[in-house]
């Protein structure tokens, strides 16, 4: 197999593992991946060595996508819309990423503790760091720690994404993104 053909065969097993691993959690076979990505199964433990790893490596990938760290030097107001945008982005543009991201931080979701810790963190890191910004510019009137702030607007981000798959209405990232702002940042 050519290496360009064994690249592709790899991304599709990656994009099949988080799309299965979503669905189904660590119920998701090894079988039913393989399928996904039209593949034998041989390829994925060529690969991967093992179906943990496979969905470890799908999920770690999706981090790499999510943000790059921010400028220190930007307008603070700014830099926070654009983390909640682009989280909005990311979340919305396909579902199976938050539902990947969720799962992978559930006791028993056939991940480990450390990819689904690193997952969280990477997410609230983008908060803290624009939080902090923003917090320094004298934009946020609210006295708590952004760590406090970041886990809040975290969990207040996916009950809202949630929402609306469950609505089956179409999310704008800049209308959250703006009501997010008005929230928390002062006028």
């Amino acid at each position: 197999m050519s290496k360009k053909r064994e690249r592709a065969a790899r991304e599709r097993l990656l994009e099949a593992a988080l799309k299965l691993f979503a669905e189904r959690g660590q119920h998701a076979s090894v079988e039913e991946i393989a399928r996904q990505a039209h593949v034998a199964k041989g390829t994925v433990y060529y690969h991967f060595k093992s179906k943990r790893r496979l969905i470890q490596q799908a999920l770690e990938a999706e981090l790499e996508g999510l943000a790059p760290p921010l400028a220190s030097d930007a307008d603070p107001l700014e830099q926070l819309r654009a983390v909640i945008e682009g989280l909005a982005q990311w979340a919305t543009s396909r579902p199976e990423r938050l539902r990947a991201l969720l799962l992978a931080g559930q006791p028993g979701s056939g991940v480990t503790a450390a990819v689904g810790h690193q997952l969280r963190e990477r997410v609230l890191r983008l908060f803290r760091q624009a939080l902090t910004l923003a917090q320094a510019a004298n934009l946020i009137t609210h006295p708590q720690p952004p760590d406090l702030i970041a886990v809040a607007l975290f969990g207040a981000l996916v009950h809202i994404l949630e929402y609306w798959q469950h609505q089956d209405r179409p999310i704008n990232p800049r209308q959250l993104s703006t009501a997010f702002l008005n929230f928390i940042v002062r006028r």
